[in-house]
């Protein structure tokens, strides 16, 4: 991945028009969303993105997508394989692999 490219996670919102996800890092508390979003996820669930921010920290240009339910399936079988580590070190690597970092 680019140096460029940020990692932020929040909630899923859908407007009219466009997609937000809401959290507490970015100025205004959330950030549009442009790019490819899982046809699968549902509105307030929890997602992590990484992608590039405008200037302003308005807009997101997402170039990868999870939702954390993925993540949390992942860092179960990490677990249940015994190669895994901390519930937080297994999270952070399902995180990784999906978002393939």
């Amino acid at each position: 991945m680019s140096d460029d490219l940020r990692i932020i996670f929040g909630d899923l919102f859908f407007t009219t028009d466009n997609v937000v996800l809401a959290n507490g890092i970015v100025p205004l508390n959330e950030i549009f969303l442009d790019g490819p979003i899982d046809p699968a996820a549902r509105e307030g669930e929890p997602v992590t993105v990484a992608g590039k921010i405008n200037e302003a920290q308005t807009r997101m240009a997402v170039e990868k997508f999870v939702r954390h339910q993925s993540v949390a399936e992942r860092a179960y079988e990490i677990f249940a394989s015994g190669q895994g580590g901390t519930a937080e070190e297994n999270w952070v690597r399902a995180e990784k692999e999906l978002l393939v970092l």
